[in-house]
């Protein structure tokens, strides 16, 4: 099962992936279940496709199996094989030559991505459970948009996008939790790599730097 946010078209954020095979906002009790292989995942953000415009960020992909906003009862059941993962940031567009603008602009951030078996913002209570070889990782930063070339002005390229958080290999919480008797093994959490950084432009005379590379996301709960 999956929830897949839909991408940007051109402009602005992607969709948000939520819930890859249960979105839950009510109540809801699971027993001697098994969950394996789900995935939520971000939709990428849009390259804006003109000047003077940094990338759109991209979405957040969180509850590779659950996304809980309610009440949820979870009781000798395995969550195996989730994935979590956030869109990537779209391109920075280039300098518009206006005013001596040259430098191109950086590229969009990673989105985030929360909890690869479960995220819970609501109430969840745990027993008798396993978790084991859930994946959850940031969305990739967008590259920095190029430098313009502009007479005999040469522009740098835009930075990179910084890499989106990646939370919660297990279990991401920032609701109310309480877990007995359970099993967490073999779980990873990685934030998204950071966006190349932008090529510079070329003059005659003079040739632009290429932009600085996106910082690397944050990985958690691995």
């Amino acid at each position: 099962n999956r929830a897949t946010g839909g991408a940007a078209p051109v402009a602005g954020t992607g969709d948000p992936g939520l819930g890859g095979a249960i979105y839950n906002s009510g109540t809801m009790t699971l027993d001697l279940c098994t969950l394996k292989g789900n995935s939520a995942t971000g939709g990428d953000g849009g390259d804006p496709g003109w000047w003077d415009t940094p990338g759109f960020p991209g979405s957040e992909g969180s509850g590779g199996a659950i996304y809980n906003q309610g009440t949820l009862i979870v009781d000798r059941t395995t969550f195996c094989c989730n994935t979590a993962t956030g869109g990537s940031g779209g391109m920075g567009g280039p300098g518009s030559g206006i005013g001596g603008d040259t430098a191109g602009y950086p590229g969009g951030t990673g989105g985030g991505a929360n909890g690869a078996a479960i995220c819970n913002l609501g109430s969840l209570w745990i027993t008798c459970s396993t978790f084991a070889s859930n994946v959850v990782t940031g969305g990739t930063g967008g590259p920095g948009g190029p430098g313009l070339t502009f007479g005999s002005i040469a522009g740098n390229g835009g930075r990179g996008g910084n890499g989106g958080s990646g939370l919660g290999g297990a279990l991401f919480n920032s609701g109310t939790a309480s877990l007995v008797n359970f099993t967490i093994a073999f779980n990873t959490g990685s934030g998204g790599a950071g966006g190349e950084g932008g090529g510079g432009g070329s003059a005659w005379y003079n040739g632009g730097s290429g932009g600085r590379g996106g910082n690397g996301g944050s990985g958690f709960g691995g």
